[in-house]
């Protein structure tokens, strides 16, 4: 009970000096960590060298619109509730690349040519999935029944097989980019 006595007294006021004349909200005295201070809303002004037990309401009012004034000179307006949130900073690449309009997405005829980097298996996966080589395009299940795999292995194969394609194809756009720089 003692215990429940202290956290209630710690978040009660040693003193209220009145309503604030603008906004009717009370203007209290507190005790915190850091010794006394003013207290309306969520702006909070440390007594500093000022006798609590001589304080009256007008210079309260004062306290409080002086750490008002401050905390707008610091940018810190009395509305702002939001936290700011750090971002990490990234390592600069050692190589600078002009930003440049992103490049297309591979089309299945794009990828055709470099069917041949694939598996068998995965290749047949793959044309049957895309639509490649005269096949239209299955969904999974179909091409899982035409193949006789499994479902969970024909999305493996086509997962990996769209990889490798896609990664033969980039590096075929960078070889015949640099072709064309130089």
């Amino acid at each position: 009970l003692e215990l429940i006595q202290k956290k209630e007294a710690k978040n009660k006021p040693l003193k209220v000096f009145g309503n604030h004349p603008e906004t009717g909200e009370p203007v209290e005295l507190r005790d915190g960590r850091y010794g006394l201070y003013v207290k309306h809303e969520k702006t909070n002004a440390s007594l500093n060298s000022v006798d609590p037990d001589t304080l009256t309401l007008e210079g309260a009012l004062k306290l409080l619109a002086d750490r008002e004034a401050y905390q707008q000179s610091q940018g810190k307006g009395k509305k702002s509730t939001k936290r700011k949130t750090t971002k990490k900073k990234t390592k600069a690449k050692t190589k600078s690349k002009a930003k440049s309009a992103p490049k297309p997405k591979a089309t299945p005829k794009d990828l055709e040519p470099f069917l041949s980097d694939l598996d068998e298996s995965v290749a047949n996966v793959v044309m049957h999935v895309e639509g490649m080589k005269g096949y239209a395009p299955q969904d999974t299940s179909a091409v899982s029944q035409t193949l006789g795999m499994s479902e969970d292995d024909v999305k493996a194969a086509h997962k990996k097989g769209m990889f490798k394609l896609r990664m033969a194809y980039g590096r075929s756009r960078k070889q015949a980019e640099s072709k064309g720089a130089a």
